[in-house]
């Protein structure tokens, strides 16, 4: 599945009050507060590519050439928080929205779901997509924890204060203390990879 970002997280995993605290910088000082952002949505994205996870809500469109030959149409991004719509082109180029009434969605929750799946209702099957031409199947999904810093599991907090922290006092790569500090955060994150199997 191809993903695009439709919208993107309304907040940071991080406030800059805390990662301001963590970093040990005053709070009314305001010269390095870009640079302490740039650091937070940096660790956030690296760290959710290195899961395979969404760490706070966003959204997003995923397309597939065709709907899969099994019975269910395994997400990606969990924790899959809903689906929005399911359309496709039809034999004809027209695009059709699936009704939400011929599909379920299963959406595990809790800091190590796995994958989310929509799977057709009994006694439905896949729609008949258009064979003759690419992208032909549009799925928009909400994927995260949560909508705030306090639903992201503690140990991936943690990594991602690391990561700020390594990122914004040791700003020249390959030194041996980030490299220690790279193991104890992927320590921290080893049991919320996405299983892929």
């Amino acid at each position: 599945m191809r993903l695009t970002l439709v919208t993107g997280p309304t907040v940071e995993p991080l406030h800059l009050d805390e990662a301001k605290n963590h970093l040990r910088v005053e709070s009314d000082s305001t010269a390095d507060d870009a640079l302490i952002q740039a650091c937070v949505i940096a660790a956030r994205e690296t760290i959710e590519g290195q899961l395979g996870r969404c760490l706070v809500a966003q959204t997003f469109d995923g397309v597939l050439d065709r709907f899969p030959r099994e019975i269910e149409l395994t997400m990606p991004r969990p924790p899959l928080r809903s689906v929005t719509h399911v359309k496709y082109y039809d034999a004809d180029g027209t695009l059709q929205t699936w009704a939400s009434s011929k599909y379920q969605v299963s959406a595990p929750d809790g800091p190590t779901a796995r994958s989310g799946r929509i799977v057709p209702v009994t006694g439905e099957t896949w729609p008949l997509a258009r064979v003759d031409q690419i992208d032909n199947v549009q799925i928009r999904f909400v994927a995260g924890y949560g909508t705030d810093w306090n639903s992201v599991p503690q140990a991936i907090r943690a990594a991602v204060l690391l990561m700020v922290g390594e990122l914004y006092e040791r700003r020249e790569a390959g030194s041996a203390v980030a490299i220690i500090a790279n193991r104890t955060y992927g320590a921290l994150l080893s049991r919320y990879v996405v299983d892929t199997f």
